[in-house]
């Protein structure tokens, strides 16, 4: 059978208004990648290693799983610090990952204003819309043979439309909507188990439930595909009866939607077959109007071979090609350029039976014709009118597929139970072979023709009678001189007979009446063989053609699948797969940064590399030597020691997919004054911030400061939970008695304070906050789905020390420029760290400090400043910093303390308002005032007014706390006073 591509796009075509789907090659959404693992492989685990083992600028996080069946998984990266391109080139070559690619984007594209008709046309055209007449697909007389429904064996044939939802009440749309049986609606319980809650409708991948109502375009597609038949009432389908299940996506969205729509009727129909029909639905075929213009298959590895998962599966894969005038072969489209053999490409044809001008074309990749524009169908408000374009042509295929299946046919029927695969292909077969020769299709199509279904329903009928092919040749294994070929037989075989020789010998060994399996035997090492398979029927022979190809063991080649195991801190042991000609192995490794690498030699495919540094990157590379040649070095790989502690040593459980930053995410976390991250809204609404940032050392049965800072996308706020776990056992989990934090609800900033348990296991170990709408049945694990956002930080915890904050700050002026502070000294303090900056500067500079005092020079003359000192004692700091705002001016130009008297603040302590009066200002000059937090930040910085005699500041965002009022005269601090929020 030949090699076929199909495209995938959309012409969206609402009665009078026509739209449809595309995107450049070039979109994508910035910052993310579809990563697809191998089957065996954890994606957890996998992510967890790569950032371990890399840089800050290509650290990923998690977005979604994409698709449980195919393991694909959505991550996003920082775009503005590392390219794409550059990420797929370095995940590209990992064991674990079978692709990795760009997200692209799916955007609406134009397409033609198509004229409106009022009958049916398309299936018996007698010119009656003016058109040209026997041009349709001959559904008349398809009829007379089938009208749809069920198999042979009475299984239901189901045919899955992904599109932008439908009239759920159209009153000719009722019998033939697909419903999941074994779902009770409305339960809130996964019934089936089949991952999908209440799915009872079909699936929204936009709403993440089965609301599949709304969008006329999806009315109109499943109507061509199924609309009620033979009941005295409007319109009817290709199929008079058959099941359309809907999966609402709404197109414009991403190609990591697109392959979250396609898993749900992948999974049904994994189910049925796994079941033998006890479960799941028997889906046979998908159609998609819509698609990418301009894209590429090299760009697209996901994408492509999911339609191969879907035809393993036995479905089919209808799909619109582009609304536009372009040979997709010179121009490209996704999925048209993806070499699938389960993918049917389709163009429009018209009631004239020409194709559309407006429709993309292309000898290679664009398999046939089938009528779009204009044709008559249901359309949305329960009514009837013209549907067109490629998205309209598409259906009148995925409808024909069904039709197939529903035909007295044994040989059919037994192949579908036995290689639903090739049950797929022979379908597809059918419809290619069963076409109309059109002149204006051919030599621009791969066929030439338009669909007509009466012509395949013959072709397939032809087939039951006569010889049906071996199905799903392959090799199945290979050693050294030996290949294992395996494949299917069916009723319609008498025998099977196989030949092979090596590439590019004269004279074929033959193997007649071969059994699957089959083992050739006395092959060379290492050498390139093909084979061929004949079929062999009681009338008919397939003759031997269409080579396959495999290569036989005993190549030299690069050590492959190497696999890691931490023995201790300081040793790491290595595994890979044997290689047959190898004579011995080299493994090298050095301190990642560094230019000298150690080299390992052995002969066994494992090798103990010891004596490394506990919790360090290393670099490491192996190559293979034979007799006759020495591979390459393998590419650059990383690995970590352990040692690190349970934070990064440990496996802790990842939420995957169950939160949403769209409404609320975490901004700023900040502990005890001296540690503080801010952070966006990130992707997937998860971040280990353990791999990026320095563990802050925190005591045992301490209690310190925290400040917990909401971020909303706009204007709108929500009442927001904070919740704080301590993995105090350092064993990788967290439970109820670990929750070191319970905020309570509140809109705007927690200043509250955080208790590290005494009994806490000293180390590093990790800490998770968590922060949602609602945390009432939330755990740090298993997850409940909400909006918010959870961070993890590594943390390092230290013995209790009594570290108490300074007091009794002193000034004193040593010179015009130059100031000395002291403080009353701590007994407990082994040394202290000091900054000072101006009253208006932002960063702070570090300062010498002799036992309790400071010498701060170079001041500005008669400015004013503020110093921030923190205790260090034996091993641990003091909570927070304390603050001491001063002056370089002599104390006769500013009597900080007698201006006191000059203002007000009420009431104090304050709640929603605070208050400032002015008693007794200054006449001439500049006043300003300054309102600064406990932990030294400056929230309010205004210039107050000449002749104004009271000021408000409007504090019910702010939190509970200590808070510093300064005012200033001409730049200099001129009184400060304390007042604390409830």
């Amino acid at each position: 059978m030949a090699r076929f591509s199909v495209v995938l796009l959309l012409c969206l075509i609402f009665q009078f208004a026509q739209v449809s789907l595309t995107a450049q090659s070039s979109a994508y959404i910035a910052g993310e990648l579809l990563v697809q693992m191998e089957a065996d492989h954890s994606f957890a685990s996998w992510l967890r290693d790569w950032n371990r083992t890399h840089p800050d600028q290509q650290q990923l996080a998690l977005v979604k799983e994409v698709s449980r069946p195919v393991n694909i998984w959505l991550v996003s990266f920082d775009e503005t610090t590392t390219s794409g391109e550059a990420l797929i080139a370095a995940i590209d070559p990992d064991r674990r990952i079978r692709a990795v690619q760009r997200n692209h984007s799916i955007t609406l594209r134009a397409v033609p204003n198509d004229v409106l008709f009022g009958s049916q046309w398309q299936y018996s055209n007698t010119g009656q819309s003016g058109g040209t007449a026997d041009a349709d697909i001959d559904a008349v007389e398809a009829w007379d043979v089938t009208t749809g429904g069920n198999t042979l064996t009475g299984d239901t044939i189901v045919v899955a439309v992904l599109d932008n939802g439908i009239d759920v009440t159209h009153p000719d749309f009722q019998l033939n909507r697909w419903y999941n049986h074994a779902e009770i609606p409305g339960n809130g319980i996964d019934d089936d188990n089949n991952g999908y809650v209440d799915d009872y409708r079909g699936w929204s991948t936009v709403s993440n439930n089965d609301n599949i109502a709304g969008g006329s375009h999806g009315t109109s597609v499943s109507g061509i595909i199924g609309a009620d038949g033979d009941n005295n009432l409007g319109v009817t389908g290709i199929n008079w009866h058959v099941k359309v299940m809907h999966i609402r996506n709404n197109f414009n969205t991403s190609e990591a939607k697109v392959l979250e729509a396609y898993s749900y009727p992948l999974e049904q129909r994994q189910r049925y077959n796994a079941s033998g029909g006890a479960e799941g639905a028997f889906v046979v075929a998908t159609n998609a109007s819509w698609g990418v213009d301009g894209g590429q298959a090299a760009d697209a590895p996901i994408w492509c071979s999911f339609y191969d998962v879907l035809g393993a599966a036995g479905i089919i894969n209808c799909a619109a090609t582009a609304n536009d005038d372009i040979d997709v072969d010179e121009f490209g489209d996704l999925p048209t350029a993806c070499p699938s053999d389960y993918l049917i490409a389709v163009t429009n044809t018209d009631h004239n039976d020409i194709k559309e001008v407006e429709a993309g074309y292309g000898a290679i990749n664009i398999d046939l014709g089938a009528p779009g524009t204009g044709a008559y169908n249901i359309t949305n408000g329960g009514a009837y009118g013209s549907f067109g374009g490629t998205s309209g042509a598409t259906p009148h295929v995925a409808g024909a597929a069904a039709l197939l299946y529903s035909l007295d046919c044994p040989a059919l029927a037994a192949l579908t139970q036995a290689d639903p695969a090739a049950a797929a292909l022979l379908i597809k077969e059918a419809i290619l072979a069963g076409v109309d020769p059109n002149a204006s299709l051919a030599d621009i199509t791969l066929t030439g023709g338009r669909l007509n279904v009466f012509n395949s329903i013959q072709y397939l009928l032809n087939l039951c009678d006569g010889c049906i092919p071996a199905s799903s040749v392959q090799l199945a294994d290979f050693s050294v001189s030996t290949g294992t070929i395996t494949w299917n037989t069916n009723d319609s075989l008498q025998s099977v007979d196989l030949r092979w020789r090596a590439v590019g010998a004269m004279n074929w060994n033959v193997v007649t009446n071969a059994q699957s399996p089959l083992v050739i035997t006395g092959l060379m090492p290492c050498g390139d063989y093909e084979y061929q398979v004949q079929s062999n029927c009681s009338s008919d022979v397939i003759p031997f053609g269409n080579s396959r190809f495999f290569t036989t063991d005993g190549c030299c080649t690069a050590p492959e699948n190497v696999e890691l195991m931490p023995l201790a801190d300081e040793i790491m042991f290595f595994t890979w797969n044997p290689v047959t000609a190898a004579q011995s192995f080299e493994l090298r490794y050095r301190v990642q940064g560094t230019s000298t690498w150690t080299v390992l030699p052995g002969t066994l495919p494992q090798n103990t590399v010891t004596g490394l540094e506990r919790c360090t990157f290393y670099d490491y590379q192996l190559r293979t030597i034979c007799a006759a040649e020495t591979t390459a070095w393998t590419p650059l790989k990383t690995f970590i020691t352990t040692g690190c502690g349970p934070c990064l040593d440990l496996e802790y459980c990842m939420p995957e997919n169950v939160f949403s930053t769209q409404y609320e995410h975490i901004a700023q976390v900040e502990i005890g004054g001296f540690f503080t991250n801010a952070s966006g809204p990130e992707p997937g609404a998860y971040t280990d911030f353990g791999q990026q940032l320095a563990a802050p050392v925190l005591e045992a049965g301490v209690t310190y400061p925290i400040l917990l800072t909401p971020g909303f996308p706009d204007d709108e706020t929500a009442s927001e939970d904070w919740r704080i776990w301590l993995d105090k056992d350092h064993n990788g989990s967290f439970t109820s008695n670990e929750i070191v934090f319970d905020g309570d609800p509140s809109n705007g900033p927690i200043n509250g304070f955080l208790t590290i348990p005494a009994n806490t296991n000293l180390g590093v170990t990790r800490m998770r906050i968590m922060m949602q709408f609602s945390l009432a049945n939330s755990s740090a694990c298993p997850f409940v789905t909400s909006f918010g956002e959870v961070e993890d930080y590594c943390v390092d915890i230290i013995a209790t020390e009594e570290c108490n904050t300074p007091t009794g700050f002193v000034r004193t002026l040593v010179g015009t420029s130059d100031v000395q502070i002291t403080w009353e000294a701590l007994p407990e303090a082994l040394d202290y760290q000091a900054d000072y900056r101006s009253a208006s500067g932002v960063d702070w500079i570090p300062l010498s400090v002799t036992n309790n005092v400071v010498t701060i020079t170079g001041l500005d003359s008669c400015a004013a400043y503020t110093l921030r000192v923190k205790t260090l004692c034996n091993g641990s700091e003091s909570e927070s910093y304390s603050f001491f705002d001063f002056t370089s001016c002599p104390v006769s130009t500013i009597d900080i303390a007698a201006n006191e008297n000059s203002w007000l603040l009420a009431p104090n302590p304050f709640r929603e308002k605070l208050e400032i009066r002015a008693l007794d200002f200054p006449p001439t000059g500049k006043m300003s005032l300054i309102l600064i937090d406990g932990l030294g930040r400056r929230l309010l910085n205004v210039d107050w007014p000449r002749g104004q005699d009271s000021r408000s500041i409007n504090s019910s965002d702010l939190p509970a706390g200590l808070y510093t009022i300064a005012l200033y005269h001409n730049g200099q601090l001129w009184s400060v006073k304390r007042a604390v929020k409830q």
